[in-house]
């Protein structure tokens, strides 16, 4: 591709990841030869952009996909693609939760629950890959099984998500080409461990995530680098969570929240293990995605407003500024591709009571709509590539 590449750290020579611009959401990046990024702290006056349009009015030079759900017509939801503002037909069976571009090639990865006998009654869910649409079911996940984000690199393929150990409590997973690896053995009471994030920069695996306390009961940020955990920086909170990764270059940036003992939130961040606040203690606020191009550090997240509203935001270099008013609404996903930054947010729609997903660019959101007419529409993540070379 044409696109500024994004390249894997390796001793003797860069190598190149894919010639798309790589894969976010709640997933990891890995860039090289930026500048070194700006420090980060609270705004105090966050910008309100303006009203959303329908997306099939504004054009884009690239290829932009964003990953969510849309009412299924019954009473439940199911896995949807937007494609350039058109929602795309996934297939039956497709339940993705996850996606990557490299080169021509689109990705998605999900766990696909099928009925089938079962100690628990409750059948089983199945790793599944889907390259171009067509599906590779990778085997039988343990108990419940769950896809939280996925990473190319050259032929191999990692997922990043849980599968349940032998008590029933879900453990931090990950899987390289099928074959899991479990990050952690999973609580042995109730409660839950999950991998979050993943991204490969030359040799090493970054992954991210949380394991719960069972001493206090509270989670623990992770962050496991070719297997091996480590706690970051919980900043007194008593539960805290680690979202998002992305590399560049040296640097190692996570993005997530804490909750303290009232259970308010703050969105966190955290670079090289160095914890900064996006925001203040009041409310519930979250970091949920992180990106880092040109030196800037952009987050999506959200932060509650002075009437108790979560509102989507974005942080750059710890600048917030506003996706939406009014309502409630969430953002979760930033992907920058040259001078254009990109995110994935969904808000209660003028009802009050359906979700629309959106995507903003430059300060500007778009309506993603839902042909069938069910608009509780919610997104997961966007990612770019260059117009015309993905399939």
């Amino acid at each position: 591709m044409k696109l500024r590449s994004i390249f894997l750290a390796v001793a003797a020579a860069a190598l190149m990841l894919s010639p798309a611009f790589g894969q976010q959401g709640q997933q990891g990046q890995v860039q090289q030869g930026q500048q070194k990024p700006k420090a980060t702290g609270r705004s105090a006056a966050p910008k309100v952009v303006a009203p959303a349009n329908d997306v099939n009015d504004v054009n884009d030079a690239n290829d932009v996909y964003v990953l969510g759900t849309k009412g299924d017509g019954q009473g439940g939801n199911m896995g949807a693609l937007w494609k350039n503002g058109k929602l795309q037909q996934l297939g039956k069976g497709v339940a993705a939760d996850a996606i990557f571009i490299s080169g021509s090639d689109v990705y998605m990865a999900g766990a696909v629950h099928v009925d089938a006998p079962d100690p628990r009654g409750e059948g089983k869910d199945v790793l599944t890959l889907w390259k171009n649409g067509k599906a590779k079911r990778y085997g039988d996940m343990l108990g419940r099984g769950k896809v939280n984000a996925m990473f190319v690199s050259g032929a191999d393929v990692y997922i990043a998500g849980e599968e349940d150990n032998t008590t029933g409590n879900s453990m931090a997973t990950l899987w390289k080409n099928g074959v899991a690896q479990h990050l952690s053995n999973g609580p042995s009471d109730m409660g839950n461990d999950s991998a979050t994030s993943v991204v490969v920069s030359g040799k090493d695996v970054y992954v991210t995530g949380f394991e719960k306390n069972e001493q206090t009961g509270g989670n623990m940020p992770t962050l496991w680098k070719n297997g091996v955990a480590q706690r970051l920086d919980s900043g007194g909170c008593t539960s805290a969570w680690a979202l998002s990764v992305f590399v560049s270059g040296a640097d190692v940036y996570v993005a997530g929240r804490g909750w303290n003992a009232e259970n308010d939130g703050r969105a966190l961040l955290w670079q090289n293990g160095a914890l900064q606040y996006l925001t203040g203690w009041k409310g519930q606020h979250s970091a949920e995605s992180v990106f880092v191009s040109g030196g800037d550090v952009y987050v999506a997240g959200h932060e509650d407003n002075a009437k108790g509203k979560s509102v989507a935001t974005l942080w750059k270099n710890g600048k917030a500024q506003r996706l939406s008013a009014g309502k409630d609404s969430w953002a979760y996903s930033v992907f920058v591709a040259r001078e254009d930054v990109y995110v994935a947010w969904y808000g209660y729609g003028k009802d009050g009571r359906t979700t629309e997903a959106m995507l903003w660019k430059n300060g500007k959101s778009q309506r993603l709509k839902d042909k069938d007419a069910d608009n509780r529409t919610a997104v997961k993540s966007v990612i770019v590539a260059e117009s015309g070379t993905s399939k």
